[in-house]
């Protein structure tokens, strides 16, 4: 117990410190502040995360985790925890300033990504620029038009190694042939034993090879979880651009 109040007390002061020395603003540590404005004040190489629209209601949904009671204290019981977005923008926060795009028909807003807003005829070109210069893109598998040309442009145009494909249990098997053939590659099965959970995870080598991990959390926590399976990712990256805080 005294070691977590450490640990958080730890955490809070980076953030007091970032904060304060204007490294971040609340705004764009909880994703509230524009995404254009956001690039305008932060000019690392950003993360640029794109999905499909439907996944919005349940990856932003509150999640619940049960944890042991401490005796003499409480018994079992059930504590809130992270969306599945928010845990992903947490863990990428290291990399760079987080992005996605907007949509069209909402206006809800990722959290812990800043939005870029995109109009009906200009969309697919401020996409191109933005995969263009991220250190990171996140893209999660689907199947509705939108989705599947950017992942066929980002495969064109995001260097492999700058590359994250996140799947669920239920994505389809015709999705996953279309991708082996845009990258011309084998690729391993990866998904969930939820019907709608964002547990898979495809990654590449500088040698284009693909590898795979499954994400999932350890005693509910998913944060944990993903940064395990994002670390080689960091440390491509960290080779690449030699400028985010090094692993822990």
């Amino acid at each position: 117990m005294l070691a977590l109040i450490i640990i958080a007390l730890f955490v809070l002061g980076f953030f007091l410190m970032s904060l304060s020395s204007g490294r971040l603003s609340f705004r764009q540590l909880f994703g509230t502040i524009d995404g254009e404005d956001l690039l305008r004040k932060d000019e690392r190489r950003p993360v640029l995360y794109l999905r499909p629209f439907d996944f919005d209601e349940w990856s932003s949904r509150p999640r619940s985790v049960e944890v042991d009671g401490v005796p003499g204290f409480f018994s079992l019981r059930t504590l809130p925890a992270p969306s599945y977005e928010a845990a992903l923008a947490k863990v990428v926060i290291r990399v760079g300033p987080r992005i996605t795009v907007s949509n069209p028909k909402s206006n809800r807003r990722v959290k812990g990504f800043s939005t870029i807003r995109l109009g009906p005829h200009e969309w697919q070109q401020k996409v191109e620029t933005q995969m263009k210069k991220a250190a990171l893109v996140i893209l999660c598998a689907g199947s509705d038009e939108g989705i599947t040309w950017e992942f066929v442009k980002a495969c064109d145009v995001v260097p492999r190694q700058r590359l994250v494909i996140l799947t669920i249990n239920s994505t389809s098997e015709e999705w996953w042939q279309m991708a082996e053939r845009t990258l011309q590659t084998r690729l391993p099965r990866v998904g969930s034993y939820e019907p709608d959970l964002m547990y898979g995870m495809l990654y590449f080598d500088k040698d284009g090879n693909a590898h795979s991990d499954v994400i999932v959390p350890v005693q509910g926590n998913l944060t944990k979880a993903m940064t395990a399976a994002f670390r080689p990712v960091f440390k491509q990256l960290q080779e690449l651009d030699n400028h985010f805080p090094p692993l822990a």
